[in-house]
């Protein structure tokens, strides 16, 4: 056998070598990869945000935005809300923050006979979230948006097992009277951004049918 058989052999035998030890490892390295939830609590850049401006005697806004939007929060992905700002809920010039009223303004505000509240379980004149499937409807509760914001003691929360849009409202019976605005700024975390063959990742809509 000549030297150059035997040093090709031996090559060929440290890369297989080198191939078994680095699949492991290789393995290894993208199941330690930090969860959307992981990178959520660090406070990592988001893979999408966007920030809008609610403001008072504005319906909703929503994430994503525009009229009718499309799902934009997917299985699997995480989601964190900052809000901030207030908003005038009459002309006397009573405003509230994302809270909304609380402790004895609460007590007096939901004591009123004849109010109907949008969200009569959740604080008056708070700012309102909800998860919404289009064009499948309303997905869970309806919760208070600084349930989603660690700054009002929230959590990075994990988004439904359907795809949805979040929508924002203000817990006010009328609004035709406020002033003022909350700025939101949404912020998601994917669970992935790869996407099937004959999809390409779009960003604030996830993944999308390639139009060629």
């Amino acid at each position: 056998m000549s030297m150059r058989i035997r040093w090709s052999g031996l090559l060929a035998g440290a890369a297989i070598l080198a191939g078994l030890t680095a699949g492991p490892q290789l393995a290894h390295a993208q199941s330690s990869l930090p969860t959307p939830a992981e990178r959520c609590a660090r406070n990592n850049t988001p893979d999408v945000t966007q920030t809008v401006t609610h403001y008072g005697n504005q319906v909703g806004v929503s994430f994503p935005n525009g009229t009718n939007p499309p799902n934009g929060v997917f299985p699997g992905d995480v989601v964190k809300v900052t809000i901030t700002g207030a908003v005038r809920i009459d002309h006397w010039g009573n405003t509230y923050g994302p809270s909304g009223a609380t402790g004895g303004h609460e007590q007096y505000w939901k004591s009123l006979q004849g109010v109907s509240w949008p969200f009569p379980q959740l604080n008056a004149f708070s700012s309102v979230a909800r998860w919404n499937n289009n064009p499948g409807g309303w997905v869970g509760n309806p919760m208070r948006t600084i349930s989603l914001d660690p700054a009002f003691g929230g959590s990075c929360t994990s988004a439904p097992n359907v795809p949805v849009r979040v929508l924002y409202y203000i817990n006010d019976p009328g609004i035709s009277d406020n002033g003022g605005q909350w700025t939101i700024r949404t912020d998601v975390y994917r669970a992935t951004t790869t996407c099937a063959p004959g999809f390409f990742y779009s960003g604030i809509y996830g993944c999308l049918p390639r139009p060629w």
